[in-house]
């Protein structure tokens, strides 16, 4: 479910609005993770074409992703019932069917990323998340908590560019107080044998 946030108040800053999703995680834990402006524009656009009114808030009880009639039952009805949710085997029967049709693509052009997005599944989504966040620089706690992970143990797991990231920052400072050694006239192989 989505629902829309009051201001988060934060002394000395402009108040923050935005939407939040409340998620069921494993074990049946509940989260809120936070959804984009995007996301929720083409939430909005989504609901409207199920004839729903396009704030989420403004229906609660009806689900973000309704189910799909059958073409069998679509010639018989206008439209489905918009209080249906798409079952998770369907949600996830379609994401299948989309890498597939993506591999598809890729062939001739790419058959080894061809090949792995082929053995692509739903989960993939929730990984390729936790990369491509960390890699963006969010806190690996922030991330902890909007994939619903326990122990920051198994978020930090992910967190192989940080070592990247960790030598360029180091090879900068090195640059920066090497141009500064020498600019000061210091010797800098002296100065690498002194302890």
């Amino acid at each position: 479910r989505a629902g829309g946030g009051g201001p988060l108040p934060q002394p000395g800053r402009p108040p923050l609005e935005g939407w939040w999703l409340t998620v069921r995680g494993k074990g049946d834990r509940i989260r809120q993770v936070p959804v984009s402006p995007d996301s929720m524009a083409r939430l909005s656009a989504y609901l409207l074409a199920r004839g729903l009114p396009a704030d989420p808030g403004a229906s609660p009880a009806v689900p973000l992703i309704g189910a799909n009639p059958s073409p069998a039952r679509a010639r018989g009805a206008a439209a489905g019932d918009p209080t249906r949710h798409v079952a998770a085997s369907s949600f996830h029967r379609h994401i299948r069917t989309f890498f597939a049709r993506c591999a598809q693509g890729l062939r001739v052009s790419d058959p080894a990323s061809a090949a792995r997005l082929g053995r692509a599944t739903t989960h993939w989504l929730r990984h390729t998340h936790v990369w491509h966040a960390l890699d963006a620089g969010v806190p690996v706690e922030i991330v902890q908590q909007n994939v619903g992970h326990v122990s920051l143990d198994t978020t930090t797991r992910y967190v192989k560019t940080e070592r990247v990231r960790r030598l360029q920052a180091m090879q900068q400072l090195w640059q920066t107080t090497s141009r500064a050694a020498s600019a000061a006239g210091v010797d800098q192989a002296s100065s690498r044998a002194s302890p």
